[in-house]
């Protein structure tokens, strides 16, 4: 269960990954340790300039992309020039 902390947390063993349009892993870069939030209102991943790598709200609904300073990913949209995207289904893994 994801608890609220308002602050990053995480470790260097934390990595986002896409299926498509090919299958990467996008481990943390030395860009800083913002791994991840759990915030009342969103979840995010990754910080950077621009903002996190991506972040979504707290009903799951709708989110945005950025690239990231912490895991150094390209926007994870289709469109490379829209970074906002509805949620249509959500899979989320924790390894113990």
């Amino acid at each position: 269960m994801l608890e609220v902390k308002n602050k990053y947390v995480g470790s260097s063993e934390t990595f986002l990954f896409t299926l498509q349009p090919e299958e990467r892993k996008y481990n943390p870069t030395s860009g800083n340790s913002d791994y991840m939030m759990c915030a009342l209102d969103y979840l995010a991943f990754g910080s950077g300039k621009s903002g996190p790598a991506f972040q979504i709200d707290s009903e799951l609904n709708k989110g945005f992309t950025y690239q990231s300073d912490t895991y150094d990913n390209p926007l994870f949209t289709e469109q490379k020039n829209q970074n906002r995207f509805k949620c249509l289904s959500i899979e989320v893994y924790y390894l113990k």
